[in-house]
């Protein structure tokens, strides 16, 4: 009874597919870290999840943003589980497949298809997908004031780099997005800020207050200490400068509190508004 089943269904994909009625096929592969979801249109393969992504979002996802005609047909898809396989028994090192890019658009496209370029064996910085892609970055320091040469790679790449992420971490916290309020945790933000400055840069700062260790104290003593403490460091960097000029940008952040930015050697200051 179930190989009756399952040979109907498969005449009734099948059928879909012929007739034009299957917008979206899609099947699960091997892989040697999980089961991984492709899915495919027409025009290529539009989408393949990981393992960590949930299944049913996923195809509810692609029900949404291309067609709800949408059906399970692992034979529409052996052509990429073939390559699949193929790749990781280290047989391919390259694919063959036509991709559906409709899912990606702009900035996003435009990162993508650099990444895709990326020859087998070789890497490419955020800087090169940056110059490829013809965008910005943003500069965190959270995520890259341990870096080797950090202070090289800012200044080959200033103009590049359109924001600088101010925030802090406390070394030993098991959380990468458990943040500190600057000055209570464990990276060198004076430096890093002299830093960018020096090479050139005449962009924004923004701060970033996320994590258990800031909604445990609460956004309200947060953001006051938090933009006090940039407030001094950009001070005490500011006394040690010869820059007179001043220009002031009022700009409103998530309508919590708004900044002002005094550039003598590029000064942010940060100002609540006395509600908060």
């Amino acid at each position: 009874m179930t190989a009756t089943v399952d040979k109907s269904l498969e005449r009734l994909r099948e059928r879909a597919a012929a007739e034009g009625l299957l917008d979206v096929a899609y099947a699960t592969a091997d892989s040697p870290f999980g089961t991984l979801l492709l899915a495919r249109t027409p025009q290529g393969l539009v989408r393949l999840a990981l393992p960590s992504e949930d299944v049913e979002a996923t195809l509810a996802d692609l029900a949404s943003r291309i067609s709800p005609r949408l059906l399970e047909a692992p034979a529409q898809l052996d052509e990429e589980r073939r390559e699949l396989e193929d790749y990781f028994e280290g047989r391919r090192q390259e694919f063959d497949l036509p991709i559906d890019w409709q899912l990606s658009n702009g900035f996003l496209l435009r990162a993508r298809r650099g990444i895709a370029a990326i020859p087998y064996g070789e890497t490419r910085t955020y800087t090169d997908l940056a110059r490829q892609a013809g965008t910005k970055v943003m500069l965190d320091f959270q995520s890259s004031w341990y870096e080797r040469d950090l202070r090289a790679v800012v200044r080959d790449n200033i103009d590049l780099i359109h924001m600088v992420q101010l925030s802090d971490f406390v070394i030993g916290t098991s959380q990468t997005g458990d943040r500190a309020v600057p000055g209570d945790g464990d990276i060198p933000l004076e430096y890093l800020v002299e830093m960018v400055l020096e090479a050139g840069f005449e962009g924004a700062f923004d701060l970033e207050l996320m994590g258990p260790r800031i909604e445990d104290e609460g956004y309200g003593s947060v953001i006051r200490r938090a933009v006090d403490r940039s407030s001094e460091l950009l001070d005490r960097i500011e006394r040690q400068s010869s820059f007179t000029e001043e220009e002031y940008l009022h700009e409103h952040i998530s309508g919590l509190f708004a900044w002002k930015r005094c550039r003598w050697r590029n000064r942010l200051a940060l100002y609540l508004p006395d509600e908060i």
